[in-house]
């Protein structure tokens, strides 16, 4: 392949081929008339041929629009995409040619940095597309992955992906004598799959006999090195942190329970699922962040949100998402949390989600139908008071010991029948915990203590009014 410089600036024409000749006369997010009329006076200087730029995808534009989707993910996490374009140019529109000549190259800052050769000598070839852009082998470079369309429908599919590195392109994809690609399957038929999972992706196809077809890293080119596909892809190759926030909504006895989701950066997979178990109560009001939605799974006492557009909706390493949310009249009490990883398509597999994601510890909801005479309530308040110890959402041990000594006296003079007494020391404990909020509580800490502690309080005033013992 040639490495060059011409004047221009940094993008890339990706949309091309026979079947992208109406395509590439629409405006293609952050992409002008004048960009196609420089890329195209630069590509006349320097190749002296009969070239046309017949697309052209602006990086920067490609990362964040929803009207122009390309099928695999634009991610540019080292930045060396910025400022970028990438085109294809062709003169298959010429009937006077005697050869077929289909390129694509980059470009940046009123130069052509790069341009690669010929790229099919086939003269059924139907097109062609950037199928993504990202760090496919996690060496720390970004790769660029090109399709190209053959066959009178453009049902056949072949992939070249070239490693970027900010100034020229290497192609990384294993070819055969000719100099075609061996990275072949149906059309759009490709998943990224991680097998490890360690953050080097697979290429999962299927051929033209409708089998599976499987092309991985060897250190130096993506090729069928002969890997095997396993009976289940790992989904738990993420590090994540979930915090709860409980609120009173306003004028009404609903609590509004609040999610923050934080895919870390240690993680190996973007998360395309979230849900809570042990829920007993009806919810209200969900909402999701942007392309996700609610979902319940009432025979397991489930309740989740899920990624429903692939790439854009995942919550992609790194980042976090905090529009989980319901309301519900049921009270705060611990409850496990399952995060389950993309691997490929997206799982609706209730197993999956069970056995194979991460799992810790939330706050769900529960309506509590306890009575007080029985001390259910207060029995609960215990357990939950010794769960936030040990679960560090009280983070510190005298804090604990004191709490938890306010609540045996609670209990005491509730077995005596000294409910005013009961109340007065409940309402000690539950000045501390507004005292310890954000400090040496966390929001679940604090969510679990409060509400369970108020509703004892309020219970006790109904079950006892105007006793003064």
């Amino acid at each position: 392949m040639n490495s060059f410089k011409l004047a221009i600036s940094c993008l890339t024409i990706v949309v091309f081929g026979l079947v992208s000749v109406g395509r590439a006369q629409m405006k293609e997010p952050g992409v002008t008339n004048a960009d196609y009329k420089t890329i195209q006076q630069l590509v006349d200087q320097y190749l002296n041929k009969n070239l046309k730029v017949i697309g052209i995808v602006n990086f920067d534009s490609a990362k964040t629009s929803e009207y122009w989707v390309f099928e695999k993910p634009i991610r540019d996490p080292y930045g060396t995409l910025r400022d970028c374009y990438m085109f294809f140019v062709s003169n298959r529109f010429n009937s006077s040619n005697k050869e077929v000549e289909d390129r694509i190259g980059i470009f940046k800052n009123e130069e052509i940095l790069w341009l690669s050769n010929s790229l099919i000598n086939s003269t059924n070839f139907a097109g062609g597309n950037l199928k993504g852009a990202m760090d496919l082998n996690k060496d720390g470079i970004v790769e660029i992955w090109v399709a190209l369309y053959h066959g009178m429908q453009g049902q056949s599919e072949s992939s070249l992906i070239y490693e970027w590195n900010g100034n020229r392109a290497e192609l990384i994809s294993n070819t055969n004598d000719d100099g075609q690609s061996i990275i072949k399957m149906r059309r759009e038929s490709s998943e990224l799959i991680d097998i490890e999972p360690d953050g080097v992706l697979e290429i999962k196809g299927k051929g033209f006999d409708g089998k599976p077809v499987l092309y991985s890293w060897n250190g130096q080119k993506y090729g069928d090195w002969g890997i095997s596909l396993p009976d289940q892809l790992p989904r738990d190759g993420i590090d994540v942190e979930v915090d709860a926030i409980i609120k009173k909504k306003a004028d009404s006895d609903e609590l509004i329970f609040n999610y923050t989701v934080k895919n870390k950066s240690e993680s190996v997979q973007h998360v395309e699922e979230f849900a809570l178990k042990n829920l007993y109560s009806n919810t209200n009001n969900k909402s999701s962040p942007k392309n996700w939605e609610f979902k319940s799974l009432n025979t397991m006492h489930i309740v989740g949100w899920q990624a429903s557009k692939l790439p854009t909706a995942l919550l992609e390493v790194g980042n976090s998402y905090s529009s989980f949310s319901f309301e519900a009249t049921g009270l705060p009490r611990p409850s496990t949390y399952f995060v389950k990883g993309n691997n490929g398509d997206l799982s609706y597999d209730a197993n999956d989600l069970i056995n194979n994601s991460v799992s810790g510890t939330t706050l769900g909801s529960y309506s509590f139908l306890g009575s007080v005479k029985e001390n259910a309530v207060i029995d609960s308040l215990i357990t939950y008071q010794d769960q936030a110890c040990n679960l560090k959402w009280i983070t510190q041990k005298g804090i604990c010991n004191s709490l938890k000594k306010k609540l045996d006296n609670v209990k005491r003079h509730l077995k005596k029948g000294k409910e005013k007494t009961a109340r007065n020391v409940l309402t000690a404990y539950i000045n501390q915990v507004k005292a310890q909020k954000d400090k040496h509580l966390t929001s679940e800490g604090y969510g679990l203590l409060f509400f369970n502690a108020e509703y004892l309080k309020n219970q006790l005033s109904k079950e006892s009014p105007g006793k003064n013992k």
